[in-house]
């Protein structure tokens, strides 16, 4: 008999562009080292919990110019064990791309769990972006037009001086009422 209990899907896209390897001028932590520490906690603190620890499966999404998705694993079987991703040593950033990868793993999930890519029901999905914020050059307009649409949210580009000099910048507006 199949398991009907509720899952819930997390898709967790990570930025392993060679910008994530850099320290800032502080010689603070480089982005990747915060967002492995960062990844480690939320691992523990989603573990803590007695049915999100039995429910979830957690599926990775590494990117910079390629994109890898790895498969999709129970959530315990990280608690002791969380992985460290390192970056890139050339390459650019898709996040576009990996965030359209990321949705397309949950739909495929869902498919495997009842049958077709509304999952029944029977699961909740979350997706989960960590990045150093750098924007995509290798994402066309297109590429950020289907994930906007896929997250039911509207993705504005942006402009945004830092240190004296213009960054090109995604801005995200996701409305999260429901009836």
């Amino acid at each position: 008999m199949p398991n009907l209990a509720k899952r819930l899907l997390i898709s967790i896209v990570i930025d392993i562009s060679p910008s994530t390897g850099f320290k800032n001028t502080l010689g603070e932590k480089t982005p990747n080292e915060l967002i492995n520490q960062k990844l480690k906690s939320f691992i523990a603190q989603l573990c803590s919990n007695k049915k999100i620890r039995s429910s979830a499966e957690v599926c990775f999404v590494l990117y910079s110019t390629n994109i890898e998705v790895k498969p999709f694993v129970p959530l315990k079987s990280l608690e002791n064990n969380v992985p460290q991703f390192s970056p890139v040593k050339s390459g650019g950033t898709r996040t576009a791309s990996a965030m359209n990868a990321a949705y397309d793993a949950i739909h495929e999930k869902a498919r495997m769990i009842s049958g077709n890519s509304l999952g029944g029901g029977l699961y909740t999905s979350v997706v989960i972006l960590l990045t150093d914020g750098d924007v995509s050059v290798h994402d066309t307009d297109d590429m950020i037009e289907e994930v906007t649409r896929k997250i039911n949210a509207c993705t504005v580009k942006i402009e945004i001086e830092a240190d004296g000099k213009k960054e090109p910048w995604l801005l995200l507006f996701k409305n999260e009422t429901h009836n």
